[in-house]
């Protein structure tokens, strides 16, 4: 798992201080608003099962569609900031959330209800 820098308001959170990065596809996540969400992929889920054990503190991010083209067609005007977070192409702001509960599925998966607290800006990766 790479490491990360995250700026918002009020300070830098980062891995040194418990806060995973997790990318969900078609959820969007902003400050003050509970938000459900399904994760099912493993290493997602142990990055919030660390989270919990923690902080409860998380980055969400949105994994941008690779067609960003049909976007700029329909929103002139309108650009969206990305960055790279692995083989993924995610939006370069997000929002940092609390995880509130946790809920373990029996296929593996968990159901986690998030607290958007505040936006948040993907900076970069650290090298380890």
């Amino acid at each position: 798992m790479s490491d990360f820098t995250i700026r918002s308001n009020m300070n830098s959170i980062d891995k040194d201080n418990g806060a995973v990065l997790l990318v969900l596809r078609n959820v969007s996540i902003f400050p003050f608003v509970l938000t459900p969400a399904y994760i099912d992929d493993a290493r997602d889920v142990a990055k919030v099962r660390k989270a919990m054990e923690g902080n409860r503190l998380a980055a969400v991010f949105m994994e941008v569609e690779q067609d960003i083209d049909e976007f700029v067609k329909r929103h002139p005007g309108r650009t969206i900031k990305t960055a790279k977070w692995h083989d993924r192409e995610i939006s370069s702001i997000g929002c940092k959330v609390r995880i509130i509960k946790l809920i373990n599925l029996p296929d593996g998966s968990v159901k986690i209800l998030m607290r958007g607290l505040e936006r948040c800006e993907y900076r970069k990766p650290i090298d380890d």
